[in-house]
């Protein structure tokens, strides 16, 4: 066994080859059932390491440990152990060891490159502590292929045939693209999980041959940017269930894409069907040297002077050969060094060819990178041309970008023109924007000028906005100076705005102020404003 199929997920079966200890019914075989059992190591006082041994019955390929914990979960699960795995049972290889490992996930899954063994040891270095013993429990233990991670493609007839059937062959289950009208280009895609050393991938035909894609091309690629060609197939003829392979050379690759074009069914209609895939794996293998043998030509499996790389082989150091696909013409379907557009295609990675539709010469009917706008057509995404009415010269009598208005008019939508009487400077006479008003001058629509006389100082002499009125003139049209003695603060003596008057004065003309004695309160004894009269008292000036 030289290669295995890692497409499809296995797991061994085996038997239990060595035991370190058990506790009553929950014995080592246990690991092997898929149920609620499980195994128990013996319960001691002391921490006493402990193992089990499972033997394969033959040498296996392996890329996936799994250890399930017992119905008792992670508190029981071992946190100090190691795993090893041995081809005789005799000398061992550790493959991982854990230390203060915690249970997060319903299992322990351990993904390892491509490795043979015959046994599989878990060594539980120290078992947990638990109720003031040391002891652990394991659920079940399986080792196997992991299988691919998804299995995508373009698109599905139905859910019957969609592309999770290529990973079981199945002669009864296929995946079948969208049936369509016309012939189309459709794709599945495979991540495996990590990256292989392969050696080849096989494509199964269904029980009907007719429905075989006859182009297509097979890719791989280790990081989702560099796709390499594998395979490109034309004119390609199946026979019902037949099995094909492509490759015959080790390359690594995780990822896989498969390239078909659909052909036609018996009802006119176009689709693909493909009934499985599967992708074979290198096996770790000894290599022997030869230090002194002769240089030998060099092939794809075995180095000369230098290493020839297979097609589309991007390993470092290997020589690219005149026949790789990948220095052929490129066309719309396979890549050359790039591949080329469908007319009008925007598909991202693709290369524009000359004759594409979009870098033809643009009309008013048909675009090519644009399409050119009708005379003075406003639509969106149309490009004006140097020839449209729009941008010739604008005149009084036709618009170019604008229509000129003639000197002095008022038009809607017409742009003023620089020579415009109306923007000319402005006198007494003459307009421009406006007119100005000669000194004085108090008509409409004339504008006062900075050395009119009234924006001039007033004084009490002549005006300038206002005439200023002299010291105590009361004369109408003046105006009241700052410094005027009427608004000087008023006394008993002279007056301001007021004069005040003596207290208890009653002369007229004078104003009382608020410390008269007369505003104070009035009493039987003395006035106020008035004398209140005391109890039953008639004479006259006093209040009741």
């Amino acid at each position: 066994m030289n290669t295995i199929n890692i497409l499809s997920p296995v797991r061994y079966p085996g038997k239990i080859h060595a035991v370190s200890s058990s506790f009553e019914t929950h014995e080592a075989k246990n690991v092997l059932h898929n149920d609620e059992s499980f195994w128990c190591t013996a319960k001691s006082h002391n921490a006493v390491s402990e193992f089990i041994i499972i033997d394969y019955g033959s040498i296996v390929a392996v890329n996936i440990v799994e250890i399930y914990p017992s119905p008792s979960g992670k508190t029981t699960f071992p946190s100090e152990f190691r795993l090893e795995c041995s081809i005789d049972g005799i000398n061992w290889e550790v493959i991982k060891t854990e230390n203060r490992f915690t249970l997060d996930e319903d299992a322990y899954r351990l993904l390892l490159p491509i490795t043979v063994f015959q046994y599989l040891k878990v060594y539980i270095i120290k078992p947990k502590r638990i109720a003031a013993k040391y002891f652990a429990e394991i659920g079940k233990i399986q080792a196997g292929i992991q299988g691919a991670v998804s299995i995508t493609a373009s698109s599905s007839s139905s859910y019957e045939h969609d592309p999770s059937n290529l990973m079981e062959i199945d002669n009864q289950k296929y995946w079948e693209s969208e049936i369509t009208s016309s012939a189309s280009r459709q794709w599945i895609e495979v991540d495996f999980g990590m990256i292989f050393p392969m050696t080849n991938i096989g494509i199964i035909a269904p029980q009907n041959p007719a429905l075989f894609p006859e182009q297509f091309s097979i890719e791989i690629t280790e990081d989702k940017k560099i796709w390499t060609t594998l395979a490109d197939v034309k004119r390609f003829k199946a026979q019902p269930n037949g099995s094909y392979i492509f490759g015959g050379y080790q390359f690594n690759a995780r990822y896989l894409r498969i390239n078909v074009m659909t052909v036609q069914t018996e009802k006119q209609k176009y689709c693909a069907q493909i009934a499985g895939i599967f992708a074979h794996a290198a096996l770790p293998a000894l290599r022997h040297f030869h230090i002194n043998a002769a240089v030998q030509y060099a092939t794809v499996f075995q180095p000369g002077i230098v290493k020839l790389a297979a097609d589309g082989d991007t390993t470092p150091g290997a020589v690219v050969q005149a026949s790789d696909p990948r220095l052929r013409d490129a066309s719309t379907i396979f890549k050359g060094i790039v591949q080329l557009a469908d007319d009008g295609s925007n598909e991202e990675g693709l290369v524009v060819q000359a004759s594409d539709s979009r870098l033809a010469p643009a009309t008013e009917l048909k675009p090519g990178i644009v399409r050119l706008a009708y005379d003075r057509e406003v639509a969106e995404g149309a490009v004006v041309q140097s020839t449209d009415s729009r941008i010739k010269e604008a005149t009084d009598t036709t618009f170019g970008i604008v229509k000129l208005c003639p000197n002095g008019q008022y038009i809607n939508n017409a742009v003023v023109r620089g020579d415009d009487s109306r923007l000319q400077k402005a006198t007494t006479k003459d307009y421009g924007i406006v007119r100005l008003a000669e000194n004085g001058e108090d008509n409409e629509f004339c504008v006062v000028q900075g050395n009119d006389r009234r924006l001039k100082d007033a004084t009490i002499v002549s005006k300038g906005i206002v005439e200023l009125a002299e010291d105590g003139e009361e004369a109408p049209g003046v105006v009241v100076q700052g410094n005027d003695r009427r608004l000087k603060e008023a006394t008993t003596h002279s007056k301001g705005i007021v004069e005040l008057a003596e207290d208890g004065e009653d002369a007229p003309s004078v104003v009382v102020q608020g410390n008269d004695r007369r505003l104070k309160e009035a009493t039987t004894h003395s006035k106020g404003i008035v004398e209140l009269a005391e109890d039953g008292e008639d004479a006259p000036n006093v209040v009741v």
